[in-house]
Order: structure tokens, then sequence, then C-alpha cells
């Protein structure tokens, strides 16, 4: 019936967690967490404290290269001036599933240099 949908529905939206992901945290090439579990109905916030990252999806057999259909926040160009007015950017991802998402940032080299992260880990 429409009354248990709806009774499901707001079950799980107040069971739904909502994460935060710091990028690029003093400067450095991190997301912190690198690791999270979340689950279906969850949404983790990627929260851009520096200048100029990215997320983005990808596939851990072929490393900092974008997967199909991949998740892109395009380049957040953080700096002083939003964080003085506490104006961080933030890309919000709904979580549909308990796989695991591979997170890199595509600026530059600095997957590469490890700025990588998985939701869900295997």
């Amino acid at each position: 019936s429409s009354i248990a949908a709806a009774a499901l529905a707001q079950a799980l939206a107040a069971s739904a967690a909502t994460m935060q992901v710091t990028v690029g945290a003093n400067n450095q090439f991190t997301f912190t967490p690198s690791t999270l579990t979340a689950a279906a109905g969850d949404t983790v916030n990627f929260n851009f404290v520096s200048a100029n990252h990215s997320v983005v999806s990808g596939d851990p057999a072929t490393p900092c290269t974008p997967q199909n259909n991949a998740l892109f926040s395009d380049f957040q160009p953080n700096n002083m001036v939003h964080a003085r007015a506490g104006n961080m950017p933030t890309f919000s991802v709904p979580i549909q599933d308990s796989n695991p998402v591979y997170i890199y940032c595509s600026q530059a080299q600095h997957c590469q240099q490890g700025m990588v992260m998985v939701i869900n880990p295997p």
C-alpha cells in the first residue's frame, strides 16, 4: 500500500547518514578520511578546504583514470577568501549501494602522488 511505502521511505530517510570527507586538508594531497563505509541512502559530502582539487570516481584496474559515467565534481578553486567567509565548496555524493567507490583527484599529478580514497572498501 502507499501508506507502507511512505512509512518505509520515511524510515530509510531517518536512518540515512551524512558523512564528511575533507579534501586537501593542510594543503596536502589527501582525502580525510581515506576510507569510509557508507550504506545505501547515505550521503558523502566532500568539503574542499584548499585550492584546485576534484573528486572523480575511478576503476582500480586503471588507476587515475575516470571510469565510464564517472562522478566528477569539477575543479574546486578554493582560496582564503572562501575560507574567511566560511564558504567552502562541497560536492555531495548519494550512496546507491554497498559496492566500493574508488575516488581520486584529477588535478595535475595529485592522484599519482596518492590523493585517493575508497568508499566501502572490499
